[in-house]
């Protein structure tokens, strides 16, 4: 990364400095969410990958949690995502 810093900035100035930082924030972010999205994925495994995530649960969920909320009554559309709706 200092490599990077130093030579977007010897080319760009201070707006390589900047390039470089976002790019940096980017892939970090990428990674948090990748890891956010594939871990629970992960631990619901009957595999191994499975066994070394949850450690020693045999399953993922807890006791006594609360169930899952319901799905949608119907198919969702682009359109509802920009529509307000009771939840929020």
């Amino acid at each position: 990364m200092p490599g990077v810093v130093t030579g977007n900035e010897a080319q760009s100035g201070f707006f390589g400095i900047a390039l470089s930082l976002v790019t940096w924030f980017s892939g970090a972010a990428m990674c948090a969410l990748l890891g956010a999205c594939v871990g629970p994925v992960f631990a619901e495994d009957s595999g191994l990958i499975g066994r070394l995530v949850r450690g020693a649960e045999p399953t993922a969920l807890k006791p006594r949690a609360r169930p899952p909320l319901p799905g949608p009554e119907r198919d969702l559309s682009l359109r509802d995502a920009f529509q307000t709706s009771e939840y929020s």
